[in-house]
């Protein structure tokens, strides 16, 4: 009886590599002895047998050999194994990058070279998804850079379906970059897209022209500058708040070339007023061109200095103050005879800090007593704010350049 075998092989047992089985030429060979492992004797036939290809004699192998493509099953017979679900590979979460350094007009991203792709735009580029597998769920992660110019758009495949129903807008600067994610059910009919973040500058970037930014250096500056993770400049002087912020710089450093700092919100004021004022009120009132605000962007001590030149044509009392948003303190009063004239001086400092914002701050006079009409003929205002609040500007000595540090 003999049965079909694809290969040939010497099986071994026991020690010593003592031979038990010989299976090759078309039969199945059992050498006589050496049936365990010790080495010992089990079966021990005088003759060799040939194994049945069907059926075994010996009750040894129900089957020597199956069809092309059968494995040798648990229950000892040879068949196809079953599809039953997908297999599983995990490898560190290892994923195929396509990395294309220059995308140009026109850009495919094909799932068959990765599941991340890493595209960075040197014009315009409209892109095309392909690749995608009908009957089950395929993602791919883009990674989507501007280079060093930076300002090109993207038009997508007309299948993508956004979150919220409206595409991303992305941050089109200079060496920034996007993330987004795509991921279809039907083969591609359908793509669903979701930015996943990004904005943000490129690690190690350099901004190479400032003119990007709307900048003229000063002649023999140097238009280099890290853009890792803020924003290096020589912005026209002087700039306001509100271009700093449009040119999306708020919160940000800029070091700047030149002799003049940013205007705008400022944590201190001052006001001179040079137009003498009379009172014969019994209660204090406005003193005329001696009001100012001061604009603060975080909690804040507010401390007010004035000084007064006053005078009087006849004995009196003349009354002084410091109103801040509509609450009068350190009320004074000076002693003036009709010939009489000085300065007077009140120094004032907020009991609690003031909640951000814009702020009145006024001189006050009233005739405490006496006769004549009294006079406050010069004033000098000052308001500060005790903290940092808004802008700060460090020069070097020659101002030659500065730091503006915008802290909102």
């Amino acid at each position: 009886m003999t049965g079909t075998v694809r290969d040939y092989a010497v099986l071994y047992l026991g020690p010593g590599g003592k031979k038990v089985a010989t299976v090759g030429g078309g039969n199945a060979v059992i050498t006589a002895g050496q049936h365990r492992l010790d080495g010992t004797e089990h079966l021990a036939p005088a003759d060799t047998t040939t194994l049945d290809a069907t059926a075994s004699a010996h009750g040894l192998l129900p089957k020597l050999s199956g069809d092309a493509g059968d494995a040798l099953l648990g229950d000892g017979t040879w068949g196809a194994i079953a599809s039953t679900g997908y297999v599983t590979n995990i490898d560190g979460g290892k994923e195929v990058v396509s990395t294309v350094a220059a995308a140009g007009a026109t850009e495919t991203l094909d799932l068959a070279d990765g599941n991340v792709h890493d595209v960075t735009l040197t014009e315009d580029c409209t892109l095309t998804f392909a690749g995608a597998t009908a009957g089950v769920a395929c993602s791919f992660t883009l990674v989507l850079r501007q280079d060093g110019t930076g300002g090109w758009t993207t038009t997508w495949p007309g299948s993508v379906v956004w979150a919220g129903g409206t595409a991303p807008t992305l941050d089109e600067t200079l060496s920034t970059l996007a993330v987004l994610t795509f991921f279809t059910l039907d083969g591609g009919t359908i793509w669903y897209g979701f930015p996943t973040g990004g904005g943000g500058a490129s690690i190690g970037a350099t901004v190479e022209d400032e003119t990007t930014f709307g900048i003229t250096p000063d002649a023999g500056a140097s238009t280099d500058a890290s853009a890792a993770d803020h924003t290096h400049g020589s912005p026209a002087n002087p700039v306001t708040v509100a271009a700093l912020e449009a040119l999306g710089v708020r919160g940000e450093l800029v070091v700047v070339d030149g002799t003049t700092g940013p205007t705008g919100v400022i944590p201190s004021s001052y006001v001179e007023m040079t137009t003498p004022d009379t009172t014969t009120s019994a209660s204090l009132e406005d003193i005329t061109g001696a009001t100012t605000t001061i604009t603060i962007q975080r909690p804040s001590d507010i401390a007010v200095w004035m000084t007064a030149h006053v005078s009087a044509g006849a004995v009196c009392d003349l009354g002084l103050a410091i109103n801040i948003d509509g609450t009068d303190h350190d009320a004074t009063t000076t002693h003036l005879t009709a010939t009489d004239e000085g300065n007077v001086a009140i120094m004032h400092r907020t009991v609690s800090k003031f909640a951000p914002g814009t702020y009145t701050v006024k001189g006050r006079m009233q005739r405490v007593s006496g006769g004549g009409t009294p006079s406050v003929d010069r004033v000098d205002l000052l308001v500060s704010a005790l903290t940092t609040s808004g802008p700060v500007l460090v020069t070097t000595d020659d101002e030659t350049d500065y730091v503006y540090a915008d802290l909102a």
